[in-house]
């Protein structure tokens, strides 16, 4: 839903770009897990939905694009899940454990 009231408001192509992005970092990152987890995410996601698939998908996320749709949305879901799943948790629990640990997994597991 952020990415795409971010897209509605500032449009995809700047939504996409470098400010756009930052506009949504903290909502879209995923908690303790961080840059590196992210990462693994990503290639975990794209290995389970290759871009190509994802494309032709499209239609049921657009105006986002494939990537966008991976960071700003399946990312944070996937780490939601597996902080569920870390913590047992309930869905809004994992959500503030996302919310309030993503400076730790920023700092801690940078891609450097």
């Amino acid at each position: 839903r952020d990415a795409l009231d971010t897209v509605s408001r500032l449009g995809p192509r700047a939504a996409e770009s470098a400010i756009g992005q930052y506009a949504t970092f903290e909502r879209i990152r995923p908690g303790y897990y961080g840059e590196r987890g992210a990462m693994m995410l990503f290639q975990s996601l794209l290995s389970l939905y290759p871009s190509t698939q994802l494309e032709q998908a499209r239609d049921t996320f657009a105006p986002l694009s494939v990537i966008a749709f991976l960071q700003s949305v399946l990312i944070p879901e996937a780490a939601l899940a597996l902080i569920m799943e870390d913590r047992n948790s309930t869905r809004q629990e994992a959500l503030a454990t996302l919310r309030a640990s993503g400076a730790y997994g920023f700092a801690m597991f940078s891609a450097d």
